[in-house]
Protein backbone atom coordinates (compact mmCIF):
# COMPACT_ATOMS: atom_id res chain seq x y z
CA UNK A 1 0.00 0.00 0.00
CA UNK A 2 1.48 3.67 -0.64
CA UNK A 3 1.73 5.88 1.78
CA UNK A 4 0.18 9.33 0.66
CA UNK A 5 0.87 12.45 2.86
CA UNK A 6 -1.03 15.91 2.00
CA UNK A 7 0.56 18.82 1.47
CA UNK A 8 0.36 20.63 4.79
CA UNK A 9 0.72 24.51 4.56
CA UNK A 10 2.15 24.86 7.65
CA UNK A 11 5.11 22.93 8.93
CA UNK A 12 5.96 25.03 12.34
CA UNK A 13 3.62 22.69 14.97
CA UNK A 14 6.06 21.72 17.37
CA UNK A 15 2.85 20.57 19.72
CA UNK A 16 1.89 17.74 16.66
CA UNK A 17 5.63 17.32 15.25
CA UNK A 18 8.35 16.72 17.72
CA UNK A 19 10.60 15.64 15.09
CA UNK A 20 10.69 18.97 13.53
CA UNK A 21 11.42 20.54 17.20
CA UNK A 22 14.57 17.76 17.60
CA UNK A 23 15.68 18.46 14.11
CA UNK A 24 15.32 22.24 14.90
CA UNK A 25 17.96 21.96 18.39
CA UNK A 26 20.04 19.53 16.65
CA UNK A 27 20.65 22.13 13.66
CA UNK A 28 21.23 24.78 16.12
CA UNK A 29 23.89 22.66 18.07
CA UNK A 30 25.90 21.79 14.76
CA UNK A 31 26.00 25.70 13.72
CA UNK A 32 26.63 26.19 17.05
CA UNK A 33 29.86 23.69 16.41
CA UNK A 34 30.80 24.74 13.28
CA UNK A 35 30.88 28.46 14.91
CA UNK A 36 33.05 27.50 17.32
CA UNK A 37 34.96 25.73 15.10
CA UNK A 38 35.85 28.43 12.84
CA UNK A 39 36.66 30.82 15.57
CA UNK A 40 39.16 27.71 17.03
CA UNK A 41 40.67 27.84 13.57
CA UNK A 42 40.59 31.33 13.24
CA UNK A 43 42.64 32.31 16.64
CA UNK A 44 45.10 29.17 15.69
CA UNK A 45 45.99 30.78 12.26
CA UNK A 46 46.43 34.32 13.91
CA UNK A 47 48.47 32.84 16.66
CA UNK A 48 50.67 30.15 13.73
CA UNK A 49 51.40 32.88 11.21
CA UNK A 50 49.59 35.73 12.16
CA UNK A 51 47.65 36.81 9.45
CA UNK A 52 44.40 34.82 10.05
CA UNK A 53 42.62 36.60 7.30
CA UNK A 54 43.75 33.83 4.89
CA UNK A 55 41.97 31.33 6.63
CA UNK A 56 38.32 33.30 5.61
CA UNK A 57 38.84 32.94 2.38
CA UNK A 58 39.00 28.68 2.55
CA UNK A 59 36.35 26.74 0.75
CA UNK A 60 35.67 25.31 4.45
CA UNK A 61 35.11 28.40 5.98
CA UNK A 62 33.09 29.70 2.83
CA UNK A 63 30.67 26.69 3.22
CA UNK A 64 30.18 27.37 6.69
CA UNK A 65 28.99 30.66 6.19
CA UNK A 66 27.02 29.60 3.64
CA UNK A 67 25.60 27.11 5.74
CA UNK A 68 24.55 29.76 8.25
CA UNK A 69 23.07 31.65 6.09
CA UNK A 70 20.74 29.01 4.67
CA UNK A 71 20.17 27.63 7.96
CA UNK A 72 18.98 31.11 9.23
CA UNK A 73 17.05 31.46 5.92
CA UNK A 74 15.00 28.03 6.18
CA UNK A 75 14.44 28.72 9.85
CA UNK A 76 12.64 32.52 8.92
CA UNK A 77 10.94 30.35 6.06
CA UNK A 78 9.62 28.33 8.96
CA UNK A 79 8.87 30.84 11.27
CA UNK A 80 7.41 33.55 8.67
CA UNK A 81 5.69 31.66 6.26
CA UNK A 82 4.55 28.10 8.81
CA UNK A 83 3.82 29.59 11.89
CA UNK A 84 1.37 32.08 11.19
CA UNK A 85 -1.78 29.48 11.73
CA UNK A 86 -1.82 25.75 12.34
CA UNK A 87 -3.11 23.32 9.65
CA UNK A 88 -6.10 22.48 11.73
CA UNK A 89 -7.21 25.95 11.61
CA UNK A 90 -5.85 26.83 7.98
CA UNK A 91 -7.87 23.83 6.96
CA UNK A 92 -11.33 24.79 8.73
CA UNK A 93 -11.17 28.63 8.08
CA UNK A 94 -11.57 27.65 4.12
CA UNK A 95 -14.10 25.13 4.61
CA UNK A 96 -16.67 26.53 2.69
CA UNK A 97 -14.82 28.81 0.70
CA UNK A 98 -12.00 28.46 -1.68
CA UNK A 99 -8.47 29.71 -1.42
CA UNK A 100 -5.99 30.03 -3.88
CA UNK A 101 -2.47 27.78 -2.22
CA UNK A 102 -0.13 28.21 -4.77
CA UNK A 103 1.54 31.07 -3.00
CA UNK A 104 1.77 28.42 0.32
CA UNK A 105 2.92 25.70 -2.11
CA UNK A 106 5.91 28.13 -3.79
CA UNK A 107 6.91 28.92 -0.61
CA UNK A 108 7.33 25.12 0.30
CA UNK A 109 9.07 24.43 -2.35
CA UNK A 110 11.56 27.11 -1.98
CA UNK A 111 11.94 25.86 1.48
CA UNK A 112 12.74 22.09 0.45
CA UNK A 113 15.16 23.72 -2.31
CA UNK A 114 16.82 25.20 0.89
CA UNK A 115 17.37 22.45 2.55
CA UNK A 116 17.95 19.91 0.09
CA UNK A 117 20.99 22.67 -0.53
CA UNK A 118 21.77 22.72 2.76
CA UNK A 119 21.95 18.83 3.36
CA UNK A 120 24.73 18.90 0.65
CA UNK A 121 26.77 21.58 2.03
CA UNK A 122 26.71 20.20 5.30
CA UNK A 123 27.40 16.76 3.40
CA UNK A 124 30.64 17.98 2.23
CA UNK A 125 31.34 19.78 5.72
CA UNK A 126 31.12 16.19 7.28
CA UNK A 127 33.41 14.85 4.33
CA UNK A 128 36.02 17.24 5.23
CA UNK A 129 35.89 16.08 9.04
CA UNK A 130 36.54 12.35 7.81
CA UNK A 131 39.70 13.34 5.76
CA UNK A 132 42.91 12.03 7.08
CA UNK A 133 45.88 14.80 8.68
CA UNK A 134 49.08 13.73 8.27
CA UNK A 135 49.51 12.79 11.79
CA UNK A 136 46.25 10.65 11.60
CA UNK A 137 48.04 8.64 8.47
CA UNK A 138 51.57 8.02 10.30
CA UNK A 139 49.22 6.24 13.24
CA UNK A 140 47.39 4.20 10.82
CA UNK A 141 50.96 3.47 8.77
CA UNK A 142 52.29 1.93 11.97
CA UNK A 143 49.37 0.52 12.79
CA UNK A 144 49.71 -1.52 9.22
CA UNK A 145 52.94 -2.17 9.97
CA UNK A 146 52.54 -3.70 13.06
CA UNK A 147 49.84 -5.90 12.06
CA UNK A 148 51.70 -6.68 8.93
CA UNK A 149 54.76 -7.99 11.79
CA UNK A 150 51.94 -9.65 13.98
CA UNK A 151 50.51 -11.75 10.82
CA UNK A 152 53.87 -12.81 9.75
CA UNK A 153 54.66 -13.97 13.35
CA UNK A 154 51.06 -15.50 13.72
CA UNK A 155 51.88 -19.16 12.76
CA UNK A 156 54.79 -19.41 14.98
CA UNK A 157 52.88 -17.57 18.03
CA UNK A 158 50.10 -19.93 17.03
CA UNK A 159 52.45 -23.07 17.70
CA UNK A 160 53.57 -21.72 21.21
CA UNK A 161 49.99 -21.60 22.09
CA UNK A 162 49.03 -25.28 21.33
CA UNK A 163 52.46 -26.14 22.80
CA UNK A 164 51.08 -24.69 26.10
CA UNK A 165 47.94 -26.43 25.90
Amino acid sequence: LAHIEPFRPHLLEYGLDYELLISDIVRFCLLLFLILQELAEFRHECKETGSSWKQLVTVQTLVDFIILIFFLVALGFRISYYASEPTVSYALSHLDSFRDAGQVAENYGVHVCLESVLLALCLYRFVYFLRVNRSVYIVWLSVERSASYLLRLSPLLLLVFLGFV
